[in-house]
């Protein structure tokens, strides 16, 4: 574990990983690792070092610790750009630090990973490069000395024994390196069915002639081919995406560095790879490869891995009819002629990691750079390759993306026009430059009058589809390549309304299981066709959305799309409905047809469950009531208003509330639902009442009871007259609200109604009290206490105990009128209820300042202002200007 450790050279080792490399395939168990790092913790702190533990890695810190392999990469980096004299001594005393095989004694599994390997090729590196400085120096001994030891490691690298041969003949000794040459030769017949290359052949050819110049010998085996694509015009942004690859690309030379840019269609990945690569060519004075493997070319399959190396071998140099027939000799015949170089290779467009595997070098000074639509985790596992997913532009980057191409005072003329065309191409690069290449072919078109041609997010994709660029051809590539079962669900994942989703929702829309579900989105993130942006979420920008529209009406029959809606609605409808009776058990929401077969509601296990479902899936539940109500789910959609009502009260999302109360309203009257419209007005007042908007609210109420009467349906005439009683209070009209509360008392005493008794006789004390009967006030808040105590409503004892501590207040009890208060604020903050949470530190305030505790009053004041801001709430003026008025009210 120590060497493990020292050789990962401060870097942190994943626990895993860790366990691999010391106890090998049979693995160990965490008590075994943990008790050993202990152990191993001991030991270094008697000389000042530490293993750190974080993020599932460990990490040595050994500040006064001198390790050889760390002082051998430290001397390797600094005899780079010195004068040759220079580097010859710095590179003698790098070599000098080694005594044998690293790690001579470790179990073989840990001396062939890629901890040993790389280092074990830093010391070829270094070898080659001391050989050929000191033989162009006139050394030819040095030269000899430092090669001789390292060429038997790599019996098939012929830049190594090219240069070793160079040596030999150099210092005197011809007769030795031909021996060498004709040895070597053999091996290459045998073991790769080759012979050679050119520039051996030339040093042999030169050892016959007895011209033994170092530049000749070597020319082709270091040409340096330059083969990158042009840099993208106007290329903007991704700063923190360049400088992730520019601390990749830093690592280069303590062994094959590997960088997997990963993303969906059309998102930049070239682009972005390709003006990194210009911009550190200058590093890799051996050359640029570049390769195309087409992996998602709607033109042709993609390349094979054979012919990928062949033309990476024609690009070195190697004539074609002196490639190997075989995709193993010709990996070996391109690892060979790459090792010792320093060069940088562009592997475009990669389908899957066995397209990639036999094309990347084993030369730890190569940097190999692959893009993908795939995460290729192959790669990472195998290869240790360091991935990045490139995401959308941000808003910013957009801009100036546009301003790139179509000029800054074009686009500051139309700020607002292309804010709407970012919005509109999703902030996708490649969406971006479709239009901005439409702009700038149609100079006295206004952007105004383009970004309304982009349609809006449920449109098709026509828009982005341009003579050269076809937005559509691009997401078809990525799609095409799916199994037909993924196919299907990325379809259906079209007529979702978003903006995100879940593995149950998923799985009912598609009716099958959950577990299969979650294979297919896997498949699908893994193509980047869908992101997870948290766990258990799935998300589709807006233009992959318009596809998966699309293609569910191009592939899929209408009624297989109707029922895919409807099994939709039916999971969110059931599951609201799930999560309302927890928030509500004594008043039960109106339950739901059964559903469709195939769905699959999800269940909270109790009241804070409930409610993060709800907070959670609330931009949703939001979205299918909009879809329901647009998309001929009428049902659907009053009882989902109606299913939300309690969780968009409590959470004071007023203006939510009333949307989809009005959806709700239109979507009964066109079923001509009278109950659906009684309970759908009660919504919809309830939602004007909260936003203190009285006048609009009274007409639903009113409505709302005729409806109700009309049904001879008891508990809604209940509840109306106590929407009518909370209105006249919130309206200064104490006797009014007084009297509807008895009417509804009334009712609720007929039909054996306890909540309702309760919440009526709570809303009775209440107006008392505003009436100075605070005798009477005091004793019916009681009973309504005892009431919901046991009916056990946490919700509505909260209720009930505020009402309770306002009529002590009214009675100059101000101990009894904090306790009740406080009982009050922690049930309303325990069930979540921030509305209410802030009312009640408003009131604590007011009981405060009556008693003469100025500080105590403003800090509840202004912790309940606090609340009030976040919600939006339209009493946040009121409370700001009484701080202002230093407490007076």
């Amino acid at each position: 574990m120590l060497a493990v450790l020292l050789l990962a050279g401060g870097e942190p080792v994943p626990e895993n990983r860790l366990a691999d490399f010391v106890w090998g395939p049979a693995g160990t168990t965490p008590g075994a690792l943990h008790t050993t790092v202990s152990r191993l913790r001991s030991w270094l702190g008697a000389i000042g070092c530490t293993v750190e533990h974080s993020g599932g890695s460990y990490r040595l810190i050994a500040p006064s610790l001198r390790v050889d392999a760390h002082e051998f990469r430290e001397l390797m980096r600094e005899a780079t750009g010195r004068p040759d004299a220079e580097q010859i001594d710095i590179l003698l005393k790098a070599l000098e630090l080694w005594r044998d095989v690293p790690l001579a004694g470790a179990p073989d599994w840990l001396r062939a990973s890629p901890l040993v390997t790389k280092l074990e090729a830093s010391r070829r590196d270094c070898a080659l490069r001391l050989g050929v400085l000191a033989a162009a120096t006139g050394r030819p001994e040095v030269a000899v000395a430092s090669l001789s030891g390292i060429v038997a490691a790599y019996p098939l690298d012929e830049p190594l024994h090219a240069t070793y041969l160079q040596a030999l003949a150099a210092a005197g000794r011809p007769a030795d390196a031909l021996v060498h040459f004709d040895e070597f030769r053999k091996r290459l017949g045998e073991e790769l069915g080759v012979d050679p290359s050119d520039a051996v052949q030339r040093v042999y050819l030169s050892l016959l002639s007895t011209d033994q110049r170092l530049d000749s010998a070597i020319d082709a085996v270091t040409r340096a081919p330059a083969q990158l694509p042009a840099a993208v015009r106007g290329f903007t942004g991704r700063a923190d995406e360049l400088a992730w690859l520019d601390t990749v690309a830093a690592t280069t030379g303590s062994g094959m560095v590997v960088a997997v840019v990963s993303g969906t269609a059309g998102v930049g990945k070239t682009a972005l790879v390709v003006h990194w690569a210009h911009r550190i060519a200058d590093r890799y004075p051996d050359g640029q490869l570049y390769l195309n493997l087409r992996g998602f070319d709607p033109t042709g399959p993609p390349v094979a891995p054979a012919e990928g190396i062949r033309v990476l071998l024609e690009a070195l140099g190697r004539p074609p009819d002196q490639i190997p027939a075989s995709i193993e000799a010709r990996a070996g015949l391109y690892r060979s002629l790459l090792a010792g170089r320093r060069m940088l290779i562009v592997l475009d467009n990669a389908r899957d990691a066995e397209q990639v595997r036999p094309l990347l070098p084993g030369s730890p000074a190569c940097l190999v750079a692959v893009t993908s639509r795939y995460r290729l985790g192959g790669l990472v596992a195998v290869e240790g390759a360091h991935p990045i997913k490139l995401d959308l532009l941000s808003a910013a980057e957009s801009h100036q993306l546009l301003v790139s191409r179509l000029g800054e005072e074009r686009v500051q003329r139309e700020v607002a026009a292309s804010q709407d065309i970012v919005e509109r191409c999703a902030r996708l690069p490649l969406a971006l430059a479709i239009v901005a290449a439409r702009a700038a072919t149609q100079p006295r078109v206004r952007l105004a009058d383009l970004a309304a041609q982009l349609g809006r997010r449920d449109d098709t994709l026509e828009p982005f589809v341009d003579e050269d660029l076809d937005l559509r051809a691009v997401f078809a590539m990525s799609y095409q390549r799916l199994r037909p079962p993924t196919r299907r669900l990325f379809c259906l994942l079209g007529l979702h309304p978003g903006p995100d989703t879940s593995v149950p929702a998923v799985a009912s829309l598609a009716a099958i299981p959950p577990g299969e579900a979650r294979h297919y989105l896997a498949e699908l993130i893994n193509a980047n066709l869908v992101t997870e942006p948290a766990p258990g979420r799935y998300w589709l920008h807006d233009l992959l959305r318009r596809y998966a529209t699309e293609t569910a009406h191009a592939d899929a029959a209408a009624d297989e799309r109707h029922e895919a809606i409807h099994r939709l609605l039916d999971h969110y409808l059931h599951s609201a409905h799930r999560a309302a009776v927890l928030l509500e058990p004594v008043r039960q929401p109106i339950a739901p047809d059964s559903p469709l077969p195939g769905v699959i509601p999800e269940g909270p296990a109790g009241y804070e469950e409930a409610m993060a479902w709800c907070t959670v899936e609330r931009p949703v539940l939001l979205a299918a009531a909009h879809l329901a109500a647009t998309g001929g789910f009428d049902t659907h959609a009053w009882r989902l208003a109606r299913t939300l009502a309690d969780f968009l009260q409590r959470r004071g999302y007023w203006d939510d509330q009333l949307t989809v109360g009005q959806l709700a309203v239109q979507a009964a009257g066109r079923l001509d639902d009278r109950l659906g419209q009684a309970e759908s007005h009660r919504g919809v007042a309830r939602a004007f009442g909260r936003l203190q908007r009285y006048p609009e609210s009274l007409p639903h109420l009113h409505r709302a009871l005729e409806l109700y009467r009309e049904l001879g349906h008891d508990a809604g005439q209940a509840s109306i007259h106590m929407g009518l009683s909370w209105t006249a209070n919130r309206q200064g009209d104490a006797p009014t609200a007084l009297d509807q509360a008895e009417q509804a008392l009334e009712i609720y005493l007929l039909t054996g109604d306890r909540s309702g008794q309760a919440t009526a006789l709570n809303s009775i004390g209440w107006n008392q009290g505003l009436l100075g009967q605070h005798g009477q006030a005091l004793d019916t808040c009681r009973r309504a206490v005892s009431i919901v105590r046991e009916l056990n409503d946490r919700n509505l004892e909260a209720h009930t105990v505020n009402s309770l501590a306002l009529q002590y207040r009214h009675m100059g009890d101000f101990p009894n009128a904090l306790r009740s208060y406080q009982e009050s604020l922690d049930l309303f903050r325990e069930l979540g209820i921030p509305y209410e949470e802030a009312s009640t530190l408003i009131a604590i305030g007011d009981v405060h300042a009556a008693a003469g505790d100025g500080d105590s009053a403003t800090r509840s004041w202004h912790d309940g202002l606090r609340i009030l801001e976040e919600l939006g709430s339209p009493h946040v003026d009121e409370i700001r200007s009484r701080l202002l008025q230093g407490g007076q009210q």
